[in-house]
């Protein structure tokens, strides 16, 4: 009668009375709102359970699980998939973040024009651009001119 009645899903809840008032108390609770006549089988049960480990040392059971110190540091689904809020004084992060998104396509078009720069020459006082094509070829680029 006892494994039928109660389920898997209810072990939290016993572990927890378990573990604050005892054995006894857990086993009243079971006797009492679930009318089990041998209660020892359930905590047994409980013992035997995959999801539970039994500390005879302590008389405690302990879910193994994410430490809650470890749970606070990664971000969960929900926190990945919905956009934080922005406050309404956060405009100068905002402001911020705008700024430093220039300085960095800046300098990744630094970056692009000195690798260019290997390649092209510009004489500004005879309006002359110089292509060394040959250099262009040997690095794996294709030439077209239009």
């Amino acid at each position: 009668m006892g494994k039928g009645l109660i389920k898997e899903d209810m072990f939290p809840e016993i572990t927890d009375k378990y573990n604050r008032e005892g054995r006894s108390a857990a086993c009243a609770m079971l006797r009492e709102e679930y009318g089990i006549r041998r209660p020892d089988k359930v905590i047994a049960r409980i013992r035997k359970s995959a999801a539970y480990s039994y500390d005879a040392a302590a008389d405690r059971f302990t879910c193994p699980g994410p430490d809650p110190e470890e749970a606070g540091i990664f971000l969960g689904l929900d926190g990945l998939c919905d956009p934080a809020p922005v406050p309404p004084g956060s405009t100068a992060s905002a402001c911020g973040k705008a700024v430093e998104m220039e300085k960095l396509v800046q300098e990744l078009i630094g970056d692009r024009l000195l690798a260019l720069s290997r390649y092209i020459t510009m004489d500004t006082s005879s309006r002359t651009v110089l292509v060394d094509r040959s250099l262009l070829i040997a690095d794996g680029y294709r030439v077209e001119l239009h």
